[in-house]
């Protein structure tokens, strides 16, 4: 199998395995949002943002390290795998004595029981098979998905029956636990690696990790700050529906978006030395993602009370304002994820330090500078910067990357995305509903949208883009990605 079709098959299994992951969560919360009030998912996120940040404590770049390395050897993994095993000890036995200050902090005997819990699970996770890198290193994702959709469904299948039996927010606990110790095995299976403690290479792995750890710190509070400051300046209430309406609102990003372009890490890697292919391949990167992500948030922005109505229900829709205001954020974090895997690439993980930096400083002094008492107001001051500094922060590395014309080339494809989205929602809005059924009436509007948006771009696309090396690419791919499945159905 040629090397782009081993990415285009890698990026699927990763995107499908992406959303099998998050289905846990989501399944879990779409089912506790039903049963729970906003006030009880406000204590839910004060635990997973405790936890939340020893994890991020852990994360040392080691993947990133080991996918962007030419050539890797056991040493190296067996190295990464000890370091995280030993951190992540340290870190747990530090998170089971800091739940005892949380829960007092907060009153509430509920946290202490909970953040033990989630501090296993995480510890749990220390103990993966390390070998997988190789077959990720390869692309060969087809065997890493399977194991992955079986520990997801067992994950599901936990979850939603202690959330229907119980009522209780232990589902996600439990389905969490199920999850990884399920995987664990799984990966042993399928690639039998033998790890064993070692630090020969830390040192080296180290001069990495150093600037990635302050890197994911700043970052962590630079994403989750905003929710620790409205959990002091609003209710319990307001807390959980921020937090859940953020957490829905970034799950196209994170789960889907990210990891379908996460294979373009290796093939930028392997263009590095190729400036002409490079460029092309830096902008067909971010405008594939673009083309998924903006739609999305443009229809999340617009329909944002329809779909709170149909994911949470009628007892969340006064704060469906929060999803359309945090929709806002899938272009912000795509940009953001682009621009950093570019600095990686060229081995600068300092300049991500210094980024999450400028803009921690920049965000929080205006947050903690504005007197706020209104949670809308708050969260679109929180988001617009965010949008500002994203944008900044791409036009950064489009220029220091790149150069002149392929910038140009890159922010007129994202300006006609935009405006193709702007034409969607207008003529959207004239839509009127199909059923008294929210769930119908939701699917109809999407479908309808997201057709206008393609049709849309479709149009500007023969216009203006086609001659584009970037966009030539991007066509061939899609060729090259439907003409078997087109083959197919016609000998069917």
């Amino acid at each position: 199998m040629s090397n782009l079709k081993k990415g285009v098959f890698g990026s699927l299994l990763l995107v499908s395995q992406s959303v099998l992951d998050k289905l846990i969560g989501l399944v879990s919360t779409l089912v506790l949002a039903r049963v729970l009030l906003p006030e009880d998912f406000g204590i839910v996120a004060i635990a997973t943002l405790i936890v939340g940040f020893f994890e991020v404590l852990s994360n040392t770049g080691s993947v990133q390290y080991l996918l962007r390395a030419d050539q890797i050897n056991d040493s190296e993994v067996n190295t990464s795998w000890t370091i995280n095993i030993l951190l992540k000890l340290i870190l747990s036995i530090a998170l089971y004595g800091s739940s005892f200050f949380v829960s007092s902090y907060y009153e509430d005997p509920r946290l202490q029981n909970l953040m033990l819990a989630l501090a296993l699970v995480y510890f749990f996770e220390a103990w993966h098979n390390p070998g997988i890198i190789y077959l990720k290193r390869e692309q060969e994702y087809a065997a890493i998905f399977k194991v992955t959709v079986l520990g997801k469904v067992l994950a599901v299948c936990s979850a939603i029956s202690i959330a229907l039996v119980y009522e209780s927010y232990w589902a996600l606990v439990v389905s969490q636990a199920v999850s990884k110790i399920s995987m664990i095995i799984g990966y042993y299976i399928i690639y039998p690696f033998k790890p064993k403690f070692e630090l020969s290479n830390a040192k080296k792995q180290w001069a990495f990790s150093g600037w990635i750890v302050p890197q994911s710190i700043l970052g962590y509070f630079r994403t989750q700050l905003d929710t620790f400051l409205a959990s002091s300046l609003f209710g319990k209430a307001e807390l959980g529906s921020y937090y859940t309406m953020k957490y829905i609102a970034l799950i196209p990003t994170s789960h889907f978006i990210l990891p379908m372009t996460g294979t373009f890490l290796v093939e930028m890697r392997k263009a590095s030395v190729d400036v002409h292919n490079y460029k092309k391949i830096y902008n067909s990167a971010l405008l594939i993602a673009l083309l998924i992500a903006a739609p999305i948030s443009a229809f999340l922005f617009y329909f944002h009370e329809l779909t709170t109505l149909v994911l949470l229900g009628d007892q969340w829709t006064k704060y469906s304002q929060l999803l359309a205001g945090f929709s806002l954020l899938i272009i912000s974090a795509t940009l953001h994820q682009h621009c950093c895997k570019t600095l990686i690439i060229f081995n600068k993980p300092k300049h991500i330090l210094l980024y999450e930096l400028t803009t921690f400083t920049i965000i929080y002094s205006i947050l903690f500078t504005i007197g706020f008492n209104d949670l809308m107001i708050f969260t679109y001051t929180r988001v617009g910067i965010e949008q500002l500094l994203s944008l900044c922060f791409l036009l950064y590395a489009s220029l220091r990357y790149t150069d002149v014309i392929t910038t140009v080339k890159l922010f007129f494809g994202i300006f006609l995305i935009i405006s193709s989205c702007i034409v969607s929602v207008f003529v959207a809005s004239f839509l009127p509903s199909l059923s008294t059924f929210a769930l119908i009436d939701l699917g109809f509007k999407s479908a309808c949208f997201f057709t206008l948006f393609y049709a849309s771009f479709g149009l500007c696309y023969f216009l203006f883009l086609r001659r584009f090396s970037e966009w030539e690419y991007i066509s061939s791919l899609i060729v090259r990605i439907s003409a078997p499945v087109i083959q197919k159905l016609v000998r069917n």
